[in-house]
């Protein structure tokens, strides 16, 4: 695991995709064993984001990778760029109070919450995405986040505990794309809660 996260490191501040997958199909059933040379430690994205400064401008950008631990992004307030395609995340995903130009999550697979109260972004994106987090605040919790744009077109999301997408005091400045959205949540508040500002597409 340490080779991948030196080249992830070397990618990052050239600005490149790292592409673990080599251009090819993600299977996900085969996710669960993806070798050592698909795997990237979380913390590793963690200290680069933390470093955003010293990274190129267009930020940490990964395909076809398999995260180990959970992606704490808690409190990182680099304004940075993170872009992560077709990636397995099973520890889920921490964003509390972090503040960040683009969190984009096209295509991934996210076996628990993704936990983002009061996240500062100008695009929170999750395309495609499949979340499964049983959790009582909400399998993506964006309860008083502040956005400039938020896509979950054709995601899958999923909550046995609470709602499948939190919006509690949510403001999304432009547009909420939420076209061919699968939401499955439970409780008073339905599947999408939203109660804030928002500009749905």
């Amino acid at each position: 695991m340490g080779t991948v996260d030196t080249l992830l490191r070397e990618y990052a501040h050239r600005g490149e995709e790292l592409d673990l997958a080599a251009g090819g199909r993600v299977d996900w059933a085969d996710a669960g064993g993806w070798p050592a040379d698909r795997q990237v430690s979380a913390a590793t994205i963690r200290g680069l984001l933390c470093d955003a400064a010293q990274l190129d401008p267009r930020g940490v950008r990964l395909r076809g990778a398999c995260l180990v631990g959970t992606l704490d992004l808690e409190g990182i307030s680099t304004g940075f760029i993170l872009v992560l395609r077709d990636c397995d995340l099973p520890g889920g995903v921490i964003a509390r109070d972090a503040v960040a130009t683009a969190v984009s999550l096209p295509g991934c697979r996210v076996s628990r919450p993704v936990l983002a109260k009061r996240l500062l972004a100008s695009v929170l994106a999750l395309p495609g995405a499949t979340v499964v987090g049983d959790h009582p605040e909400g399998a993506l919790d964006l309860g008083g986040a502040r956005l400039g744009m938020l896509n979950c077109e054709r995601a899958t999301v999923t909550n046995r505990l609470g709602p499948a997408i939190n919006g509690d005091s949510l403001r999304v400045e432009r547009t909420v794309w939420l076209k061919e959205l699968r939401a499955t949540g439970s409780g008073m508040n339905g599947a999408v809660f939203l109660l804030g500002r928002t500009r749905p597409a």
